[in-house]
């Protein structure tokens, strides 16, 4: 059953590697903040969550690239929430850990010195759908919001504070979408400034962005 239960909340892992910085009102929420050097720290919050499947979910969330900081349990045993930190030195290898293994990252050199990353999340549209008690219990929406170390110069979310990109799906035709893409490019941080320490080289082997160019950058009002 423990097994089973991490099956499901596993669909929901994405991402992005990213900053979430939008309320979370329900559902599974992802806070990452990314650094200049290519790795970042990431806070999962999980709503819905069993107190006997917790450890197995926050041992499926580390790996040899990334790291589990602190983990804590919080409400009741058959209805809670798990609050997860984890840092990762280089967040391409985010999908090394199997609770992320559905998530591909990549990083490429964009147009004028800016940089893009791309996630693709590949959901198995033939899984169960989920219920409304399911629904009740983890929030009807799928929300993300990604800070990158540079301004946002093209995207296919919505831009807010400059360096910030929204994404929200309703939650069932999240899970029917085959491929879920999310993509931003971003300015390099200005030479001498506090985020321009040792900012990486685009990796030469990083596979093209899925999904091609980025549409523009669309600001919240």
């Amino acid at each position: 059953m423990v097994n089973k239960f991490v099956a499901q909340m596993s669909r929901f892992a994405w991402v992005a590697a990213c900053v979430w910085m939008i309320a979370a009102l329900g559902g599974c929420l992802y806070e990452t903040t990314l650094d200049a050097n290519g790795g970042g720290t990431m806070t999962v919050t999980l709503h819905g969550i069993k107190r006997q499947s917790f450890d197995v979910i926050k041992g499926k969330m580390a790996s040899s690239a990334v790291t589990v900081t602190s983990a804590d349990f919080s409400g009741d045993d058959d209805n809670g929430t798990a609050l997860v930190k984890l840092h990762c030195d280089d967040i391409l290898k985010l999908s090394t850990a199997e609770f992320f293994k559905n998530v591909t990252l990549t990083r490429t050199a964009g147009q004028a010195g800016t940089t893009i990353l791309s996630a693709v999340i590949r959901n198995n549209t033939k899984a169960p759908e989920l219920s409304d008690a399911a629904l009740a219990k983890l929030g009807n929406e799928v929300r993300i919001a990604t800070t990158f170390p540079g301004d946002i110069v093209e995207t296919n979310g919505t831009v807010s504070g400059g360096r910030t990109v929204n994404w929200a799906w309703n939650m069932k035709q999240f899970f029917k979408t085959p491929d879920v893409m999310m993509t931003a490019a971003y300015k390099a941080p200005a030479a001498g400034s506090a985020d321009s320490a040792a900012v990486p080289a685009t990796p030469p082997a990083a596979a093209p962005a899925a999904g091609g160019v980025p549409a523009p950058a669309k600001s919240e009002k």
